[in-house]
């Protein structure tokens, strides 16, 4: 099972190291910075996927209602003729 302090030696070297001392208040805010500046980079690469997917997803349905009423055209045309 891991605990806070399993996982904050594995973040500092992996075995506990002497010069990293866990009570040293410029150490906790180090390991803080490093997870908000992690968890900021996580959501920034999922915002601009999403809008590249979104952008993707958008012009590709643009195109199939071009497409759909380009053939709804075609359609009525013949049925005109076809009328006629």
């Amino acid at each position: 099972m891991y605990t806070t302090t399993n996982v904050a030696s594995f973040v500092s070297g992996g075995t506990p190291n002497p010069n990293w001392d866990r009570s040293n208040h410029e150490n906790v805010e180090f390991m803080t910075a490093c997870f908000g500046y992690h968890l900021i980079l996580n959501l920034a690469f999922m915002v601009i996927t999403y809008y590249i997917i979104f952008l993707l997803l958008r012009r590709k349905s643009k195109e199939n209602f071009l497409y759909k009423g380009e053939t709804e055209e075609l359609l009525k045309d013949s049925e005109l003729g076809a009328l006629n």
